[in-house]
């Protein structure tokens, strides 16, 4: 079986919600995926992803964006460091 690339994948925001209180994840999850793949810094691809998430949302959701920036940025600090060495050997 062919492994997916970033170009098929939907999945994007593995093991997460592509959307959470109305707030689309899935274009900052995408651009994490890409990271990895073209193999930016772990920590640098991260922080990113936080910014990102933060930053798509206005109004009354930045709070709740706030909360889900700080949540997955801890999940791929803790547990993606195997996603990112997988991507690094593709």
């Amino acid at each position: 079986m062919k492994e997916q690339t970033i170009a098929n994948k939907q999945d994007y925001c593995t093991s997460f919600p592509e959307s959470l209180f109305g707030i689309d994840l899935s274009y900052c999850c995408k651009a994490h995926d890409l990271a990895y793949e073209v193999q930016i810094p772990k920590n640098e691809a991260d922080i990113a992803l936080f910014k990102c998430v933060y930053d798509s949302a206005d109004g009354w959701l930045v709070v709740p964006s706030l909360l889900v920036a700080a949540l997955m940025f801890t999940g791929v600090t803790a547990f993606g460091r195997r996603f990112y060495n997988q991507a690094r050997m593709k």
